[in-house]
């Protein structure tokens, strides 16, 4: 990464965090075609968070905190991923991604280390009950 986009990383992961807190997990919604362009950046989204995380540490270590809490929001939603559609359980299994990219850092894992039990609970054995179908 050019380090002369560093500066603005900050404020361009705080706008996608805003993209992706704007989906909805509902599966009574009808996506629009708006809604399919934003679940689209919400996916490429999520892409370009594990990747930051994975090969860019330098300069994402201080937004890792924030990509957690957001990816955390997303995969609260798995217990409903039967009833969503593709594109949405694609979002939802690139934010376990995420998240375990970010388990694999030393300061992610003490990050994450608090709410593990809870990411657990909520959101890791509902997916794999729902993984039988």
């Amino acid at each position: 990464m050019p380090s002369d986009l560093s500066p603005l990383l900050g404020s361009f992961c705080r706008d996608v965090i805003r993209i992706l807190d704007s989906l909805s997990f509902d599966w009574s919604v009808t996506p629009s075609d708006g809604y399919l362009i934003r679940s689209k950046a919400g996916k490429r989204s999520l892409l370009l968070f594990g990747t930051l995380v994975s090969r860019h540490r330098k300069y994402s270590d201080k937004l890792v905190p924030e990509i957690v809490i957001c990816s955390m929001k997303i995969v609260k939603h798995s217990s409903t991923i039967s009833k969503l559609g593709c594109l949405t359980e694609r979002i939802i299994s690139l934010a376990f991604d995420v998240i375990s990219r970010v388990m694999e850092i030393g300061p992610g894992w003490r990050l994450l280390s608090p709410h593990f039990s809870v990411l657990l609970d909520s959101a890791i054995f509902p997916a794999l009950v729902l993984n039988e179908r």
